[in-house]
């Protein structure tokens, strides 16, 4: 470097000698550029090192998030069974007259257990399907679904809820919505998500509209839910879709939620090439928006199923109040 500055400053100067002072300043600019260089070694030698930690942390931090759900997933399923069993004979103790008739004291006490296995059998559910999720290793088998059906069954099973508010429900589906290739577990997921936050989250008396439809270009099914419950703080907005999270408002109304539901149905819905979105305000109200494609997702053989919630739950006899 210092011998090719020489030669060139002499060329430029048109002389053969250089002044000391210009000697003086090649050698000043000659040591820079070995530092330089001598620090661009290092730095490359750091950035190698760096890139290898990386490596292995971020192997490390996939092994912890492996061994944290297969964790839950063996918990989950081991709390399964009891509280099935919990909440069968609770259910019997309330229906069955042969069991003896119970003082209203009791029942409420039996009516309490009930419902607090409900919750946890709910909370195990999401948890599970989360994990799931993550894993990315549940079954996916596509058959011809009929979404028409499909929403008329959640809305049957969220009747008793919706009686209790007395919601209105008004429903507008097209007549000429054709059935899609889906998974139809998959889509109950996505449909109960949405359906059962606006009967969670409206007031009494009020109404929910629902509108189902075909999309101009006959490729995709277009669900609109929309509801004048207590929305969603604008400031919130950006992390509606993240897992466990809840919003401020929302805590207040109903303090059993996980913040799973929406994590889970825009999964299932990045899944099918489908999209979700939203509009909201707050103690205004909320109109989500899916678009389900009327074909092409593709079939996968997992270790798991997800779980939309149990029919023998929802159609139970005890109803909260």
């Amino acid at each position: 470097m210092h011998k090719l500055l020489e030669r060139q400053i002499k060329n430029i100067l048109g002389q053969g000698v250089i002044s000391e002072e210009t000697q003086r300043l090649i050698n000043e600019i000659d040591t820079t550029y070995q530092s330089y260089d001598e620090d661009h070694v290092l730095l490359e030698r750091s950035l190698e090192l760096s890139s290898k930690e990386m490596v292995e942390i971020n192997r490390r931090l996939k092994e912890i998030d492996r061994v944290k759900s297969e964790f839950i997933s063996m918990a989950s399923h081991q709390l399964r069974s009891p509280l099935t069993n919990v909440l069968w004979n609770a259910e019997m103790l309330v229906a069955d007259d042969e069991l003896g008739k119970m003082k209203t004291e009791q029942r409420a006490c039996v009516e309490a257990i009930y419902h607090a296995g409900r919750n946890m059998t709910e909370l195990i559910r999401g948890l599970l399907n989360v994990v799931h999720i993550e894993l990315n290793d549940y079954t996916v088998k596509p058959t011809k679904v009929d979404v028409v059906k499909v929403m008329e069954d959640e809305l049957l099973q969220l009747q008793p809820g919706i009686a209790l508010k007395h919601l209105q429900i008004e429903k507008n589906f097209s007549e000429d919505t054709l059935p899609i290739t889906a998974d139809e577990s998959l889509v109950r997921i996505v449909f109960q998500s949405l359906l059962s936050n606006a009967v969670k989250y409206s007031p009494r008396d009020a109404k929910i509209k629902i509108d189902l439809e075909q999309s101009s270009g006959k490729d995709e099914i277009v669900l609109h839910v929309s509801d004048h419950g207590c929305g969603i703080p604008e400031s919130q907005h950006h992390r509606i879709f993240e897992k466990f999270f809840r919003a401020d408002n929302a805590k207040n109304i109903d303090t059993d939620g996980l913040g799973l539901d929406l994590f889970i149905a825009k999964s299932i819905l990045d899944y099918f090439s489908g999209r979700i979105s939203f509009e909201s305000k707050e103690a205004k109200g909320s109109t989500f928006h899916v678009s389900l494609p009327v074909k092409g997702i593709k079939a996968r053989e997992g270790v798991a199923n997800l779980d939309a919630a149990g029919a023998a739950l929802k159609k139970s006899k005890i109803v909260k109040k």
